[in-house]
């Protein structure tokens, strides 16, 4: 049998209330005499003038007549006290109704007069189950890189009204295991000790930070990245559990990833910051006749002192590809060389403007020392970087001067980066 309790006194002692005893209780308390749920508790405050007292709480019929002895109830001073209503843990059988809840309480000081409080309460049988409520799932994914990471949250709505109320959260692998079970997730905010925030209702705050259950001497194990369920087990409006499904939940682990491009010189090659001396040019093929090639020539028959018309400059563009990324690594660019003019040197350097990241010099070999291979190729030294790169635009300058030549045959951009992962191994990219 379930009772409930609808007081229509306010948290604070109502002001007709008269004697060295005061008692009241909080609205809208809903009380659960099932003996297979331990009883119901209610949490009554009782203020007084005096240091001693003994109280007792009974069960009065419509017609004003108890239905059962006096029940002590433990507590002295000022404090909540609690009250379990459960007729018939005291041997009675109390039909479901309506009855009146008194309260009495004597102090033991002598020549002190009882105080009593009298309260509404209606007893039913067997109340239909409370739905569960719905779920503010705030986030339902963990990103682990180490250290702390934001844990997956929810917030549950009170639906049994006491301090002491808590929910239990569970977590379970894929095959149904549990991980993760914490029963102690307290209440918080709008209860009637909590004066805080008062236009909330009450929640249960369960968090899940990605570890597994903490058992020495391994501590608390981070767990394998993968998806995860959560349910959630808190007490109806009778005080009775029901289970909440909260929904999956995602830990991600950090893995590290490779992108290679590699383009065609011919393709990839663009009109802004093109310098060509009057006696040098820019040839697609280029001498090899390798497809695609682009050969910078520079010719040697100009007088030129300084040497300042007889330069080459040529730029590309090579756009990486989009990929899910939350930081790059490093970042590299390498040429490979289809032939040489002469005893070639050459200057090719990078640049990504829109990632903030501004040229980066570098030198080629002479033509004895360039060989036709990737695994050789002339790469500029990898740069560290961290800001996203996916689909970001890599301008490549390549630059020959005084009568030096090079033939251009692929370029390639080579991007390491970090993604999330719900794999423990990462695909070979």
């Amino acid at each position: 049998m379930l009772a409930s309790i609808g007081v229509v006194a306010s948290p604070a002692p109502p002001a007709s209330a008269a004697g060295p005893v005061v008692v009241w209780a909080e609205p809208e308390r809903s009380l659960l005499t099932d003996p297979a749920y331990q009883g119901s508790t209610a949490w009554l405050t009782l203020r007084a003038a005096v240091t001693s007292y003994d109280a007792t709480w009974t069960l009065l019929d419509q017609a004003s007549q108890a239905v059962l002895p006096p029940v002590p109830i433990a507590g002295n001073g000022t404090a909540y006290v609690s009250l379990s209503i459960d007729p018939e843990k005291h041997g009675v059988v109390v039909p479901a109704g309506s009855y009146t809840l008194l309260v009495t309480v004597t102090p033991t000081d002598s020549g002190v007069a009882p105080s009593t409080a009298t309260l509404p309460i209606t007893l039913i049988d067997d109340p239909a189950p409370t739905p569960p409520p719905a779920v503010d799932a705030v986030r339902t994914a963990v990103y682990f890189r180490g250290g702390n990471p934001a844990p997956a949250l929810w917030r549950l709505p009170v639906y049994w009204r006491r301090p002491a109320s808590t929910a239990r959260l569970t977590i379970r692998s894929a095959g149904g295991d549990v991980v993760f079970d914490e029963p102690g997730n307290p209440a918080g905010c709008g209860l009637m000790d909590d004066t805080g925030c008062p236009d909330d209702p009450g929640h249960y705050r369960l968090e899940w930070d990605g570890f597994g259950r903490c058992a020495p001497p391994d501590g608390c194990p981070m767990q394998p990245a993968g998806t995860y369920t959560a349910t959630a087990e808190m007490p109806d409006a009778y005080g009775r559990p029901i289970a909440v499904d909260l929904g999956a939940v995602r830990l991600y682990h950090d893995a590290l990833g490779h992108r290679t491009l590699t383009v065609h010189p011919s393709s990839a090659r663009i009109g802004e910051g093109r310098i060509v001396g009057r006696c040098s040019s820019v040839r697609s093929p280029g001498p090899k006749r390798v497809t695609g090639s682009v050969a910078l020539l520079s010719g040697s028959r100009c007088a030129s002192r300084t040497g300042t018309r007889d330069v080459v400059v040529q730029r590309f563009k090579v756009r990486l590809p989009r990929v899910a990324m939350f930081g790059a690594d490093t970042l590299r660019v390498g040429v490979r060389l289809a032939g040489t003019h002469r005893d070639t040197r050459y200057r090719f350097r990078y640049s990504v403007p829109a990632a903030g990241i501004g040229w980066t010099r570098g030198s080629g070999a002479p033509a004895s020392r360039v060989p036709d291979e990737w695994a050789n190729a002339q790469w500029l030294a990898p740069r560290p970087v961290s800001r996203d790169l996916s689909g970001q635009d890599v301008y490549v300058e390549f630059r020959v001067a005084n009568g030096n030549g090079v033939d251009l045959r692929a370029i390639r951009v080579d991007l390491s980066y970090y993604y999330w992962s719900l794999s423990e191994t990462p695909p070979a990219l």
